[in-house]
């Protein structure tokens, strides 16, 4: 009798194996997904701290241009700015003023020529 309970112990040995390798890959594949998922998370979390940082600075250059753009308007509303502009751009004058206009100096042909080397004179003489 004891030879048949070990026969018997040996065939129902490979359904518990087999049972225990699928149970054993899919606590495996259960965990691979897992970890691919939290890889994946990981790194949208780290390209959304770039973009907030990004942004960040982006608003911090906004908010400088609209600090100076605030002065600037400031400026510009008073009387003093809207006469000056008049004056510089469009040469009005109150009455009685003379406006002057400076005009650059022109420039002689002697100015622009300039001087040449001996090779640029060798080959104008010889007609190139």
């Amino acid at each position: 009798m004891i030879p048949k309970k070990k026969k018997l112990k040996r065939k129902h040995l490979w359904p518990n194996i087999i049972t225990s390798v699928f149970l054993i890959g899919f606590v495996l594949l259960v965990i691979g997904f897992l970890v691919l998922s939290n890889v994946r998370i990981y790194q949208k979390r780290s390209e959304l701290k770039a973009q907030i940082n990004q942004l960040g600075k982006e608003v911090e250059k906004l908010e400088k241009q609209k600090a100076d753009l605030v002065s600037g308007l400031a400026q510009t509303q008073g009387e003093n700015f809207l006469e000056q502009e008049a004056r510089d751009t469009l040469n009005y004058q109150k009455p009685g003023e003379e406006v002057t206009v400076v005009v650059p100096p022109a420039t002689t042909s002697e100015q622009q020529e300039q001087p040449e080397g001996f090779w640029q004179g060798l080959l104008k003489k010889l007609g190139f």
